[in-house]
């Protein structure tokens, strides 16, 4: 669902005189696979992987699946994962 948000905003049709700009979006993601952490945790995980796709270069989608996991997956493979303290 993020990769076809990323897509749309990418095709939205901008003002005349505005043609040689691009909207992009970076988004954060953070997934929770059990009840124990919190939806406030959530959300702060998820704020900190969009600063880290901000970070990396924008137009990003960065994803924290667990707190364990320290490096984020990225939607861009050819850029090295960038550790996150979580």
């Amino acid at each position: 669902m993020a990769e076809r948000l990323q897509k749309q905003v990418a095709e939205l049709p901008l003002k005349e005189g505005m043609s040689e700009l691009r909207l992009s979006i970076t988004i954060g993601i953070a997934v929770a696979h059990n009840e124990e952490i919190s939806l406030e945790s959530l959300i702060h995980r998820a704020d900190q992987m969009l600063y880290v796709g901000k970070r990396d270069g924008r137009d990003r989608i960065v994803m924290c699946r667990t707190e364990e996991e320290q490096a984020p997956a990225n939607n861009q493979g050819a850029q090295a994962a960038t550790q996150a303290k979580l």
